[in-house]
């Protein structure tokens, strides 16, 4: 006698799932029910569990309170290896790119994906979580400069480029920065940032390479005139002034290429402080570096080639003979 829409008792459902432990279906049979049921949701007759459902907060609340400190499933893994099999394929991926993509990231679903965003409450937990990851994964070198999913940053960067502020618009700027101070608490977390990030020597070291890079036109006007004396005359040096080369966390102007450690320090005097090449060499020479100082009087001069020349060759014959000259 047929059952249809009867419930079974959980004795006949146990008695049944013991029946069927350890059975499994041929390789025939599962291709036949897999067509079946392709051909179904394709016609509408079948449609997935979920489809169209919304979970309310506290049902959702619940699920992740019960799933929380569980591993990922074994179907979850599947999945996960079957999408990076599919996105291997050059075709799909590009498919990905022309027409699904653009589908994900059209207004209309952007703008449902902002309002959900909005009205959701926000988990300070796992935003805190996210968070520290990053961080952590920033000072051990992992990540650099991280630009977040669907920043505009890159696109505002490109936009910004080349573009030169009018002189009124930089008094604006500038009366509107004027006198404004961090609050206390502000001052302090940035401070307590910048010393993480630079804890780490090789975020340091990325650090300050990337703002010498930045930072002015180089080589300068007086460091290409020593660049042109080191050409000429064959000396062994180069130009690294422009960050290329770092001393700890000072970076040298020209530095040997033979290993003795030479280098070779070009300034003017206005722009530096009195103390300028005392500074330097209490920081290079406990390193084991011997310094040459040229200044803005040397390179006025009208015979500043065959002076700084000469200068440069008694430097190397004074390294090499065990003196130093700064």
């Amino acid at each position: 006698m047929p059952k249809k829409g009867q419930s079974m008792s959980q004795a006949e459902k146990e008695k049944m799932s013991q029946a069927r432990l350890g059975k499994k279906h041929s390789q025939e049979q599962r291709e036949r029910v897999s067509k079946t049921l392709k051909e179904k949701y394709a016609l509408g007759i079948y449609t997935p569990a979920f489809k169209g459902k919304h979970l309310s907060e506290e049902h959702k609340q619940k699920l992740s309170q019960a799933n929380q400190g569980k591993k990922k499933p074994t179907s979850v893994k599947k999945i996960s290896v079957a999408r990076k099999m599919w996105f291997s394929n050059p075709e799909n991926k590009e498919r990905f790119v022309k027409e699904i993509l653009p589908k994900i990231n059209s207004p209309e679903n952007i703008a449902k994906r902002s309002a959900t965003i909005k009205t959701k409450p926000l988990n300070l937990e796992r935003v805190k979580k996210m968070a520290e990851t990053k961080r952590r994964q920033y000072h051990e070198g992992q990540l650099f400069n991280p630009v977040p999913k669907g920043s505009k940053r890159p696109e505002i960067s490109k936009k910004m480029k080349g573009r030169v502020f009018t002189p009124e618009w930089t008094m604006k700027i500038s009366k509107a920065l004027t006198g404004r101070k961090l609050d206390p608490i502000t001052a302090k977390k940035v401070a307590d940032a910048v010393r993480r990030r630079y804890s780490n020597p090789i975020l340091k070291e990325q650090i300050i390479k990337k703002a010498w890079a930045s930072r002015w036109k180089r080589p300068t006007g007086y460091e290409a005139k020593i660049i042109k004396i080191i050409k000429e005359n064959g000396f062994p040096f180069k130009y690294v002034g422009d960050g290329s080369f770092l001393v700890g966390c000072k970076n040298p102007d020209f530095i040997s290429t033979d290993g003795t450690n030479m280098i070779i320090e070009v300034y003017h005097n206005y722009t530096h402080p009195i103390d300028y090449e005392q500074r330097r060499s209490n920081y290079f020479t406990p390193r084991g570096y011997k310094l040459l100082f040229i200044d803005d009087q040397d390179l006025k001069r009208d015979d500043w080639i065959s002076l700084c020349s000469h200068e440069i060759k008694l430097f190397m014959a004074s390294c090499q003979s065990g003196q130093v000259i700064k």
